[in-house]
């Protein structure tokens, strides 16, 4: 029988992490530099943020090292609904209305301070 020998790759999951982070804001950022009136930074944000939504879907997977070469798999999501916001997200179902009522009344609330600004 065969044994395969597994281990994590640390070092792949941190440079395929930053190179999906730096890459898009450095080229974003030339191109906005080079091709339009907009600065520098302004293509550096933009490029950064778009980055940081690859990085972060890079963080579902972590890198493990086999004997048939580099493997990506799915992180586990046991132990997520320990956290407390995931908690917090869980409210009953029977007090949606009362949300949705307060969030009315504070749009409401917002819309009218703004228009008396607006007009006064």
């Amino acid at each position: 029988m065969t044994e395969r020998r597994e281990t994590r790759a640390w070092s792949v999951d941190v440079v395929e992490t930053l190179v999906l982070l730096l890459l898009p804001a450095l080229l974003v950022g030339l191109v906005t530099a080079l091709e339009s009136d907009e600065s520098l930074v302004t293509g550096l944000f933009v490029g950064g943020l778009f980055g940081a939504t690859l990085a972060g879907y890079r963080r579902a997977f972590y890198a493990v090292r086999t004997v048939d070469g580099i493997e990506r798999r799915l992180r586990p999501r046991d132990g997520e609904s320990d956290h407390w916001m995931v908690r917090v997200a869980e409210y009953d179902g029977k007090y949606e209305w009362l949300l949705a009522a307060l969030l009315l009344a504070l749009g409401i609330v917002v819309f009218a301070l703004q228009f008396a600004r607006l007009v006064g």
